[in-house]
């Protein structure tokens, strides 16, 4: 089976279809008799230019309305990375489109946090429940032009609005004993869901995106590589600030290694501990502690202890979540930024550390090699031997922390900034909006118009109706047999094609996407004059390249 039938079969089993569902009884007419659903057309839209106030279309100069999807964003730092590239893309690319209008529906919880975000093209509106059942089509009183959301999976988007889905990792994938049967379940629903249904993926590095493309197994074009911009995010504090910090913590300038993540898994804390604990016995005379900040997910105690059990609990320092000001200060005054991760999307910390000028040092798997390239200093997140040579080098190598800090200054310059990435999404959003998502199809049976055995041609759903439309020729001497069926059912054609005679079919497609099948009996003389999917998103099977 080739990849083209393989990508329409995965689009048919997630159950996406085109548009809501209308009722049972009304659906089985329209799919029946196709002139049904054409005079049902005709009607609705000789409602809207009688009635306009009914219609979702924008009014003359009106500008592009963009839904954000933050349901998922809660308050502090529970969302990790994530939010804090959220909040800072969304007021960038606000700023500089200001002839697009976003709305941001959040979760009620957010809404305090978010109100500072509030300018003339930027609003925030309150999530209602109803809307995971019936998403909303208008938003402050006007048409939702696309749907974006900067937490992958979305909630509220009806499948008519095109929809751009930022993929940050698929970690539960690589790495499925960091997650129950049921939190794996759930992710990949998550990431199937978007992959269907955006016209665009955004993926925030390019190791996230050669894995979405290879477990996802989507067209090329689907995805793209948008780095996080933020290397600057973190202010660099004042002297006086960071002296603050420092004293209330009982830390000294250059003293300490720094490790900033929520405690979760994938992050590596104990691996980090226990190389911690071997680079404290084999340098005594090293006065350098280790400082833990980020979010408590369960597992800070069960590593205190772990720090008490290998000596090394009065030079372990666990902060909690701090504040980005706090953060700018504690990563500044560090000796180096240390990143044991055993999975990333992409590595914040890294470019932020690297713009303040800190030495870093980190994994050489997944995104950071990529994010920090020849500026960091990268071990086997595996081995706590690796991990505490490095750090004796850190601690000990004459220049080596000047020489680092060097590089990471350099390449964070080189990287971009919130500008260069908004622009990117801004992009990325003009794409969907002007209906560029790629429909999965496939087609066999027909090779430069001529039939060359049983015709197949399958499709996935799509956002709005359409029909299939085909049209064959009997170019020969001879009758041929022909058998038709749309998703297995029969269709009302002829017995046989006579010479001269063409064979025209105009069914309503399911939403859900389907499959037409027709057998000639010798089609040596029988030719395809037209193969299409027409309506809201046509299609041209036989002028569309399928993957190869």
């Amino acid at each position: 089976m080739n990849e083209d039938f393989k990508a329409v079969i995965r689009d048919l089993s997630t159950g996406f279809r085109a548009e809501a569902p209308l009722p049972a009884f009304f659906e089985r007419l329209l799919l029946n008799v196709p002139k049904l659903w054409r005079w049902w057309d005709m009607g609705l839209k000789g409602l809207g230019r009688t009635f306009p106030a009914l219609c979702a279309g924008r009014r003359p100069g009106e500008s592009p309305l963009v839904a954000v999807d933050l349901w998922p964003l809660l308050p502090g730092g529970a969302n990790g990375g994530a939010k804090v590239f959220t909040l800072v893309l969304l007021e960038t690319m606000a700023a500089m489109a200001p002839e697009r209008t976003f709305v941001l529906v959040a979760n009620p919880a957010a809404l305090d946090e978010l109100r500072a975000l509030e300018a003339p093209n930027l609003k925030v509106l309150p999530a209602r429940k109803q809307w995971l059942a019936r998403p909303p089509k208008k938003l402050l009183g006007r048409p939702i032009d696309a749907w974006f959301c900067p937490f992958t999976r979305p909630y509220f988007q009806d499948p008519a609005i095109p929809l751009v889905s930022v993929i940050y990792d698929l970690q539960y994938h690589y790495y499925p004993q960091f997650f129950s049967d049921e939190e794996r379940r759930g992710r990949d629903q998550t990431f199937q869901l978007a992959a269907r249904r955006s016209a665009r993926l955004a993926c925030i590095s390019d190791y996230v995106r050669s894995t979405v493309l290879e477990y996802g197994k989507l067209p090329p074009e689907k995805a793209r590589t948008v780095h996080i911009l933020i290397p600057r995010r973190l202010t660099p504090p004042s002297e006086a600030e960071t002296r603050a910090v420092l004293d209330r913590l009982g830390l000294s300038p250059k003293g300490y290694f720094i490790y900033p993540a929520n405690f979760w898994p994938h992050k590596n804390h104990a691996v980090l501990l226990t190389a911690f604990s071997l680079f404290a016995r084999a340098h005594p005379d090293a006065p350098v502690k280790l400082v833990l900040t980020g979010a408590d997910t369960g597992q800070a105690q069960a590593l205190k202890e772990a720090a008490r059990a290998m000596g090394v609990a009065e030079r372990t320092l666990f902060t909690g979540y701090v504040s980005d000001d706090d953060l700018a200060a504690l990563t500044a005054a560090s000796l180096a930024l240390v990143f044991p991760s055993l999975f990333e999307g992409y590595g914040m910390p890294v470019a932020e550390a690297m713009s303040l000028g800190v030495p870093v040092a980190c994994s050489d798997v997944t995104s950071l090699p990529e994010v920090g390239g020849d500026a960091v200093l990268l071990f086997d997140p595996r081995k706590p031997e690796d991990v505490a040579q490095t750090l004796a080098r850190l601690a000990l190598e004459p220049g080596l922390a000047a020489e680092l800090s060097a590089r990471g200054l350099a390449r964070a310059a080189a990287m971009g900034g919130p500008q260069d990435m908004a622009q990117a999404y801004l992009d990325l959003l003009d794409e969907a909006l002007r209906g560029l998502g790629a429909q999965s199809h496939a087609l066999d049976g027909i090779a430069g118009g001529r039939v060359s055995g049983p015709v197949f041609a399958a499709f996935g759903p799509a956002s709005g109706r359409q029909w299939i439309e085909a049209r064959f020729v009997n170019h020969g001497p001879e009758p041929v047999a022909v058998r038709a069926s749309l998703d297995g059912k029969p269709l009302p054609v002829p017995a046989t094609l006579a010479p001269g005679a063409s064979l025209d079919i105009r069914r309503l497609a399911s939403p859900y996407g389907g499959c037409l099948d027709i057998a000639f009996e010798n089609p040596r003389d029988v030719r395809c004059d037209r193969l299409a999917l027409a309506g809201s998103h046509p299609l041209d099977l036989l002028e569309t390249p399928c993957r190869p």
